[in-house]
């Protein structure tokens, strides 16, 4: 049997990887005799750091998406818009549409599984997503919103609602973290709790890190001498970025730049840290799983709070558009010492996206 996946592949994205890998080993196990094939074409499909830390090594053909037996759209948030422009609509279409509309035409299954998406402002993406979902032979969505955007969008298809995908790697599942990044690590900290500032490249939010996550960090580890600090990014930027203009505004001495370049080792670096600020959604959710005190402060707001409202967590979130210094300063206080523990129901819900794709997989053997 042969089974193509299609997501959100082509970047080095922290969350959108996770995704790739999880849903690519869970089709392997299920499929052992089969081909697991990436979708790809020349600027819409399987990017080059994915294709690298998967050792990702088949070329995929026209042949192969005209002998394959099923579609798998994996987990990820692009049942969306990132911005309200017709340049993105038409890249999202060109993106995920015509792979999808192939599979239909050919009558062949279609999984969606674990997306994330709406609202849409796009009346043909719209139109285009929801035509997807009523002709896929499962549709599962993480959060009761995307659910009640689609229903409202016209899909008569049955969604089940589930919880992110990501939720299902614990702390066994993790490999050890790079020895010299330990070793490092224990030099710069020796005891200390750690806090992990995630960053991100862009003028305007480092003028938002500046003026308020900075002011309230300092003053809270003026406080907490027991708390050191590591500064890393989610995605590897083609642009160079100034590692260092966070650290030296930070006042403490204990500070340490990360530098990411493989997503499972950033996840386990999140295993041993103590504390995590983060602008994005996966930094937070892996912080989440592995029961660390997570504070969010996204700037496109709209699919974070979802989250954090769905795990009964709503209050640290907030956009950090919205947020002053004093109140960041107070959050640190408040939640330092409080990790999230996720219900057992959240982390079922989780499971059911990889269920439902191995329960579909068998059926079609």
């Amino acid at each position: 049997m042969k089974v193509i996946l299609h997501g959100a592949t082509n970047s080095s994205n922290f969350g959108d990887f996770l995704f790739a890998d999880l849903f690519y080993q869970k089709v392997v196990e299920c499929n052992k005799n089969g081909e697991t094939i990436f979708f790809e074409s020349p600027k819409f499909g399987l990017g080059k750091f994915f294709r690298k830390e998967l050792g990702y090594t088949h070329k995929q053909t026209y042949r192969d998406l005209l002998g394959a037996d099923a579609l798998v759209y994996i987990s990820g948030g692009y049942f969306g818009e990132r911005t309200t422009s017709l340049k993105e609509s038409v890249k999202r279409l060109l993106r995920y549409l015509p792979i999808g509309l192939l599979f239909i035409i050919r009558r062949k299954p279609i999984l969606i599984l674990g997306v994330g998406g709406g609202p849409i402002s796009n009346r043909f993406l719209r139109i285009s997503f929801s035509f997807l979902m009523n002709k896929a032979a499962v549709v599962s969505v993480r959060d009761e919103k995307t659910a009640n955007y689609f229903k409202s969008y016209g899909v008569k298809k049955e969604i089940k609602v589930t919880s992110d995908t990501a939720q299902v790697i614990s702390e066994n599942s993790l490999p050890t973290l790079d020895l010299n990044i330990k070793l490092q690590l224990e030099n710069v900290f020796a005891n200390k709790k750690i806090i992990f500032l995630h960053a991100l490249s862009g003028e305007k939010v480092n003028n938002l890190y500046s003026e308020k996550i900075i002011p309230a960090l300092n003053k809270f580890l003026d406080r907490h001498d027991e708390y050191g600090v590591i500064i890393g990014y989610d995605e590897v930027y083609s642009k160079s970025v100034d590692k260092l203009s966070l650290k030296n505004e930070l006042t403490s001495k204990f500070v340490y730049c990360y530098d990411y370049q493989k997503p499972w080792q950033l996840s386990s670096l999140l295993k041993e840290v103590d504390v995590i600020i983060t602008p994005k959604l996966h930094v937070g959710i892996v912080g989440a799983t592995l029961s660390k005190s997570v504070l969010s402060f996204p700037i496109h707001s709209e699919k974070t709070k979802r989250y954090y409202e769905q795990i009964a967590e709503a209050d640290r979130c907030i956009s950090l558009n919205e947020i002053n210094a004093l109140t960041i300063e107070s959050m640190l206080e408040n939640y330092h010492d409080k990790k999230i523990e996720l219900s057992q129901k959240i982390v079922t819900s989780a499971n059911e996206n990889l269920n439902l794709l191995e329960k579909a997989i068998m059926n079609l053997k």
